[in-house]
């Protein structure tokens, strides 16, 4: 029989040799599926808050901005709030900007806002048709036809992050808008609080998942898969591997203003920080 350390030295390095590595699937987010077009898209990252971009959504810049693609797309962040709940708006500001450059995102390509009816505020929900005007203005100006943002649950259920989606979803369905092309929306799956912080468990889980399917095929996914209809496989989906996990808590780093201790145990677990899915929402 083998000892319980020798099974533990067997399995160890197998599970940091699955989680070493990034993984992304279905990513639709490169290139304009009309062949005539040889450019990569042109995607906005709409957040609400300064620091939402590493809490949430490094995965997916960091696989979009990674410098070894041959086609990367051209991102933007708009973020709509300067975060001064607490008083600290300037000083978040330049966490931001520090934040973004340790992500890669170009300083040309940075928005921040700071308009009356957009602060933040943990008890109240944004007006949509203030948010829809500020992205219809950001998507003009830079032929934006991409937009990546929260879904109606925010991932931490926080109203302003709620209402993001409202607002943008209110802007692509109106006939008033002359946006061209129009742009399509993603927005990032919230996950049940069950498995919310199983963070690095989470991303090597799939990981092994998909390369089980690309073993033994798709049909033969319900050896697998809970499910057939598995929605990891058919969505987006951006998995760091510990590079970028470590870049991710390097960008978390700089907004030094909000580490407290529970934003730090939501770094050490958070799947968010391991794992994007993203979901098309039909307009």
């Amino acid at each position: 029989m083998f000892s319980r350390w020798t099974i533990f030295w067997f399995l160890f390095p197998s599970f940091l040799a699955l989680l070493y590595p990034s993984l992304e699937l279905n990513n639709v987010f490169l290139r304009y599926p009309d062949s005539q077009h040889d450019t990569g898209r042109r995607i906005l990252l709409v957040t609400a808050h300064p620091d939402d971009e590493s809490y949430f959504f490094a995965p997916t810049l960091l696989a979009l901005l990674d410098h070894k693609r041959e086609l990367r797309p051209t991102v933007y962040s708009l973020c709509l709030s300067i975060g001064d709940a607490d008083g600290l708006g300037e000083l978040r500001v330049g966490e931001l900007n520090d934040s973004l450059d340790v992500l890669g995102v170009d300083t040309d390509k940075r928005r921040l806002i700071s308009h009356p009816e957009l602060q933040d505020n943990i008890t109240v929900e944004w007006d949509p048709r203030i948010i829809s005007n500020v992205v219809e203005h950001y998507a003009r100006q830079d032929r934006i036809d991409t937009i990546l943002t929260f879904d109606r649950n925010g991932v931490s259920g926080h109203p302003n992050h709620r209402s993001i989606p409202s607002g943008i979803i209110q802007l692509l369905s109106s006939n008033s808008t002359d946006l061209q092309p129009l742009p399509r929306l993603y927005t990032l799956v919230s996950v049940p609080l069950t498995v919310k912080f199983t963070g690095l468990l989470a991303a090597a889980y799939a990981k092994l998942k998909t390369s089980l399917l690309e073993v033994i095929g798709h049909p033969f996914a319900f050896l697998v898969l809970p499910s057939p209809h598995d929605k990891l496989i058919h969505r987006p989906v951006f998995i760091s591997g510990v590079k970028e996990f470590l870049t991710t808590l390097s960008a978390i780093r700089q907004h030094k203003s909000q580490l407290v201790w529970f934003r730090l145990l939501y770094a050490a677990f958070s799947q968010y920080m391991w794992i994007n899915q993203w979901e098309e929402v039909p307009l």
